[in-house]
């Protein structure tokens, strides 16, 4: 039987070594990106992660479906938003509303409920070409690009 985890163990700049879990999902037959434990041994890795595991506290882009995902990604205070500011990238309200929705009327509905870990290339070229089917302009087809 897998187990329901791995370890892997990081050194940091400073030499410390901080454990690493990758949680093992049945669903989607594949592990988890790695998260950090926080913890400098294997024990206090194991115990984190068996925590999370009794918890439910296992959340991961894997398993985010697309549309969950993209919902609310241009809204002011989204958390990539948020990253671009503290990057000190200037972006119009007037450019995130019209970047939300270009998901919402296109990425969103072609991509509906498929996780992102399962989105393919093939995928891709195919809403390409769902939108260039549409005749759709090509600002709509670079869809959010910031700057």
């Amino acid at each position: 039987m897998r187990s329901p985890y791995s370890l892997l163990a990081r050194k940091t700049k400073h030499g410390k070594t901080i454990y690493y879990v990758r949680f093992w999902l049945d669903n989607e037959r594949i592990y988890t990106t790695p998260k950090s434990s926080g913890q400098t041994s294997k024990v206090g890795a194991r115990r984190w992660a068996d925590g999370c595991l009794r918890n439910g506290n296992i959340i991961t882009k894997e398993c985010t479906a697309f549309d969950a995902f993209a919902a609310n990604f241009f809204t002011i205070d989204s958390e990539y938003i948020n990253h671009l500011r503290l990057r000190r990238k200037a972006i119009e309200a007037a450019h995130l509303k019209d970047a939300q929705a270009q998901l919402d009327n296109y990425a969103i509905p072609f991509f509906r409920d498929k996780t992102l870990s399962r989105i393919e290339n093939e995928d891709l070229e195919q809403f390409r070409d769902m939108l260039i089917e549409r005749r759709l302009s090509s600002s709509t087809m670079v869809m959010a690009r910031l700057r």
